[in-house]
């Protein structure tokens, strides 16, 4: 590291200190000119140079560490004591004052410096006045004297510094409380026992509109009206929820709360704090609306999951017919509809997906179940087509023009004999049956339309015939299979439900409905539309 007098100067207060060491140095001149012109012996005049090599070192160390430390000040003056007993004259012991003055400027607390520089005068005066001269005593005393003025001098800048930090501490807790009370959204009143305002922070024009002071003097329950007069009337503790026209701002809700700090002697009053909270009761008013649609709609969700699983067939036991079917319902209730309803001739089994959610879903399914299970159940030797004609105008009926409702359904009604034929008719999704002959699917378009829409619709819904031969298994589902997404994106589609029936058809329908289920899931753990699955075999008679 390059000395202080060669270092280049940094910042401005490094170039101060650069400037006053410089001078200082400079100013251990007259010192040196004493001890050439001294008449003293050559041992004195050795100490003398020994005493200016010590305090020039001392100095320099100082400088590079940028504080004196109480060691250093020892030094310090024991090398005045050695200077001032080798020269022997108040010429260089003037230059050499004048050098400590300089050097003492470098301390930032003005006590420090002063008490410095009277105690390098007092040595020299001690020294001449009380020693005459003797050099053991004169260094052995002031290098005490000194040690210990410099000790007291460190407490004092120490408890000087810590009040200034301290004061410092108050001015910035000050000026941050202002900036609350200003800036804040709160207005702070301070009122005596009668309500009268002394005190009306700056936040109050900006929050209630009331000009700088303008309360001053006046009631401040008479100005803001509701129960808060009472209240500070009676001078208690308490928060009052009022609504006040405020200028400019028009009526308002407001929250104020009121302490009494009378026994507080900076105080002596009333500390009341207001508060806007139009906009925070506006908030918590749509919330609790909120909460209750919330409440009324999670009620309706738990009503139409009833409706929907409550209706599903409790057994699928038919005779020359092994059937499996099962339903995993959307967190948000979907339409999914199925049933199966066994008569002697062999069975009816419908499936279909009502278009929306909720209640209204429910209810739509509700109808489709009682007019088609009250149908096939009083002709069970019908077409299909004959039950979906009566079943399209009643949903039109009550859906859309009592209820004022767009609710269709995508239904599909078979009829499976008990030799193996089935008819059906309906629109909803393709029919898929795994032929046992040739490990096969064979895939079977739904033709027709949509139940619900129009009461003009007649013979929209043709009916179709296939048969089925013992082993072969016939797969009804919805779209909530084949249109469950994985995370990137792809739909499980018809293929899955297609690989699920063939690899899961020679183990039986309940294998097919097990392995299904598992697949979609792993491809689609979030179920966000109900997912049916119906799948009989025919066993033969």
């Amino acid at each position: 590291m390059a000395p202080p007098l060669l270092r280049p100067p940094g910042d401005l207060l490094t170039r101060l200190r650069w400037v006053m060491l410089l001078f200082g140095y400079l100013s251990v001149a007259p010192c040196i000119i004493g001890l050439a012109r001294s008449q003293a012996g050559a041992v004195a005049i050795g100490l003398g140079a020994l005493g200016l090599v010590l305090i020039f070192a001392t100095w320099t160390l100082a400088y590079r560490r940028e504080r004196m430390r109480p060691l250093d000040d020892l030094l310090t003056a024991a090398g005045l004591a050695l200077v001032i007993h080798g020269v022997g004259a108040p010429q260089p012991v003037q230059g050499f004052i004048f050098s400590t003055l300089i050097f003492t400027l470098f301390y930032p607390v003005l006590w420090q410096s002063l008490v410095k520089v009277l105690l390098f005068v007092g040595v020299y005066f001690g020294s001449e006045f009380l020693f005459a001269g003797h050099l053991a005593p004169t260094i052995a005393l002031s290098s005490v004297g000194f040690f210990m003025a410099s000790l007291f001098t460190f407490l004092l800048a120490r408890a000087i510094e810590t009040q200034t930090a301290l004061t410092a501490d108050i001015q910035r807790r000050e000026a941050r409380f202002r900036a609350l009370v200003q800036n804040g959204e709160d207005v702070v009143f301070v009122t005596d026992g009668a309500g009268t305002v002394r005190y009306q922070s700056p936040a109050a024009e900006r929050v209630l509109g009331f000009a700088p002071d303008a309360l001053l003097g006046k009631s401040l329950g008479t100005q803001l009206g509701g129960a808060l007069g009472e209240a500070l009337t009676q001078a208690r503790a308490s928060t009052v929820m009022l609504t006040a026209e405020l200028p400019g701002k028009g009526p308002r809700e407001l929250e104020a709360v009121v302490n009494d700090q009378r026994t507080v002697e900076a105080v002596q009053g009333l500390v009341v704090t207001v508060r806007d909270v139009t906009e925070r009761n506006r908030t918590i008013r749509s919330l609790q609306s909120k909460e209750l649609e919330l409440r009324d709609a999670k009620h309706e969700i738990e009503l139409a999951s009833h409706l929907q699983t409550g209706l599903l067939p409790a057994r699928l036991d038919v005779p020359h017919f092994t059937i499996a079917a099962s339903m995993v319902p959307a967190s948000e209730v979907g339409g999914d509809y199925y049933d199966v309803v066994p008569t002697a001739y062999g069975c009816w089994v419908g499936i279909g997906d009502v278009a929306g959610h909720g209640l209204d879903a429910g209810l739509v399914m509700l109808m489709a179940q009682s007019v088609v299970g009250t149908w096939v159940r009083e002709q069970p030797q019908v077409w299909p087509s004959e039950v979906l004609g009566p079943l399209n105008r009643l949903l039109v009926e009550n859906v859309r023009t009592r209820l004022k409702k767009n609710e269709h359904v995508t239904f599909t009604l078979l009829h499976l004999s008990n030799e193996g034929e089935v008819r059906f008719a309906g629109a909803h999704e393709d029919l898929m049956i795994y032929r046992q002959a040739t490990r096969t699917v064979e895939i079977v378009p739904t033709t027709g339309t949509w139940v619900g829409l129009s009461a003009e619709l007649r013979n929209a819904w043709p009916n179709s015939t296939l048969t089925l031969s013992p082993g072969d298994v016939l797969l009804l589902h919805t779209d909530g299979f084949t249109e469950a997404r994985s995370a990137q994106g792809a739909f499980f589609g018809a293929e899955g439900v297609q690989r699920c029936l063939t690899e899961g058809a020679p183990k039986g329908p309940s294998a097919v409905v097990e392995h299904a289920f598992q697949a979609v899931a792993a491809w689609s753990p979030v179920v966000h539309d109900d997912r049916t699955l119906v799948v009989l075999r025919y066993d033969g008679r």
